[in-house]
């Protein structure tokens, strides 16, 4: 999750692109885990020359986000490719629910 926040606020991706992006996984083992984007990729090569020893994983993981926009209204967004491709969605994506609920 870290990572697709970094992509969002750091390097300003729109929010669907960030969660598109290509993760690695780190759970304290000797190897850290790439999807197919950074497997790929010539960072791997880099980093592997400075020690580090990855293995390959098909989808780390699929992820939702929501996020709030300046007018007051919500974007929903999903995976594009993973596992298929997601779905969300906002309710109410313009303001507050309806009183009564």
């Amino acid at each position: 999750m870290t990572q697709t926040l970094l992509n969002h606020f750091d390097r300003c991706l729109p929010l669907v692109d960030a969660i598109a992006a290509p993760r690695a996984s780190q759970r304290n083992t000797a190897t850290t885990e790439l999807e197919p984007g950074l497997w790929n990729s010539p960072l791997r090569a880099e980093l592997e020359a400075l020690g580090h020893r990855f293995t390959k994983n098909r989808g780390i993981g699929a992820a939702t986000g929501v996020q709030r926009l300046p007018d007051g209204g919500w974007l929903a967004a999903a995976e594009t490719n993973r596992r298929g491709g997601g779905s969300a969605q906002v309710v109410f994506p313009h303001g507050t629910a309806p009183t009564g609920r």
